[in-house]
């Protein structure tokens, strides 16, 4: 059954957006600040900077007019960078505590590291998450939450990723933020971390989208693509997400439902499970659910698998 977030859970979702989204900006300007500027014997500068947002360094010598107000200006630039850093950073911290008293702290800490990991390098826009933890994305945006524990088994954190990415690709993106993380034999690129964490990434095959191009008339385009959401972790701290279409993830959990219900008991779990999730996706987010926004989900399985699935959905 889902339950809609009261006001002070909604005003706080809104502000840890706010605040994340202002840490993220603050550690880019450190980034850029960040560095030294070094005056030689013969008074000429030597400045130390980092371009891209981490190592490599760069080096340059520079002639200013004046090398040592050009020093101290730079060091006050960075300070001040620091020192903005320092305060975003505490706004998030004070944030996370009341996020925990609201309870609204549904996304596990594994999960989230890893969302922050590919913010930080720049490539989160590159992926979707597919797997259920796609769920966590269309409650934050329903601001509300399912009582279902989507997450029972730990299942790996799944991305589809529009760029091709190699194994070791994804390794060194992982690496970026936790060095533990080693390569595991998959059908897809995956890792695994000392803590047990799987991640696996599914290359778009060539012409593929993940995102704003929908299958449908421009007229209920809105309704679809990927849903863009800040969840927040066990410890109260944020992390983007984009989670995929709406109507992929309806389909895939449908199939999911019918190839592992072995038993009636598990079977009969399954389907009330996918009803409960459809009820978020497609009535909390005010989606519509018609037979031509999911054609070319089944060109492959045909119209009785389509009209099968309908089915489902409207609770039949």
């Amino acid at each position: 059954m889902f339950r809609a977030f009261d006001r002070q859970q909604s005003v706080a979702l809104d502000a840890t957006e706010e605040s994340w989204r202002g840490l993220i900006a603050a550690e880019d300007h450190y980034r850029r600040r960040r560095g030294s500027v070094v005056l030689d014997h013969k008074g000429r500068v030597l400045e130390s900077s980092y371009p891209g947002g981490w190592p490599p360094r760069r080096q340059e010598q520079i002639y200013p007019d004046d090398p040592a107000a050009y020093k101290k200006e730079f060091d006050d630039r960075r300070e001040a960078a620091k020192q903005a850093l320092q305060e975003a950073k505490a706004i998030v911290a004070r944030q996370a505590r009341i996020n925990v008293a609201l309870e609204i702290n549904r996304a596990p800490t594994s999960l989230c590291d890893v969302l922050r990991t590919l913010e930080r390098c720049g490539v989160i826009d590159d992926f979707v998450i597919k797997s259920r933890h796609a769920v966590l994305g269309y409650e934050v945006a329903a601001k509300g939450c399912v009582g279902l524990n989507i997450l029972r088994d730990n299942p790996p954190i799944e991305f589809l990723a529009r760029r091709s990415l190699s194994e070791e690709e994804l390794l060194g993106v992982l690496q970026f933020g936790d060095k533990t993380f080693d390569l595991r034999e998959g059908p897809s690129p995956t890792a695994v971390n000392s803590a047990g964490c799987v991640v696996v990434m599914s290359n778009l095959p060539p012409g593929g989208v993940i995102d704003e191009e929908p299958m449908l008339d421009d007229e209920a385009a809105p309704h679809w693509g990927a849903v863009e959401a800040i969840v927040i972790d066990r410890k109260g701290y944020p992390a983007r997400m984009r989670a995929i279409d709406p109507r992929k993830f309806a389909r895939n959990l449908w199939i999911k439902s019918i190839v592992d219900g072995n038993t009636p008991e598990g079977r009969h779990a399954l389907e009330r499970e996918f009803r409960e999730l459809c009820a978020l996706v497609f009535g909390e987010l005010q989606t519509p659910i018609d037979r031509a926004n999911f054609a070319n989900l089944f060109l492959r399985d045909g119209d009785r698998m389509l009209d099968s699935f309908l089915q489902a959905l409207h609770g039949g």
